[in-house]
């Protein structure tokens, strides 16, 4: 996470002369599954991110960026199952 570091804007900072006037940070890992063969949601999310300008996107986007780059999965999925709903 240290070469994230510095990269987060909280939306109200003033944009980096790194990211050429953009809302979203560079994120060239991502980049190349928009560019591939197969169409991605990656361009959905940046198309998102810089039409609203939400930081909860861009925290999103560096976070599969971080997640690609280290190979580890840090996300925490659960599935609720009918019986435990139901109580059966």
């Amino acid at each position: 996470m240290e070469d994230l570091i510095g990269t987060v804007n909280s939306g109200e900072e003033e944009e980096s002369e790194d990211n050429n006037g953009k809302f979203l940070n560079p994120t060239p890992i991502l980049d190349e599954l928009v560019d591939g063969k197969w169409p991605s949601f990656i361009k959905g999310f940046k198309d998102l991110g810089e039409r609203t300008e939400k930081p909860m996107i861009r925290g999103v986007l560096d976070q599969l960026e971080y997640s690609y780059k280290t190979k580890m999965g840090y996300w925490k999925g659960g599935s609720v199952l009918k019986t435990g709903i139901l109580g059966n």
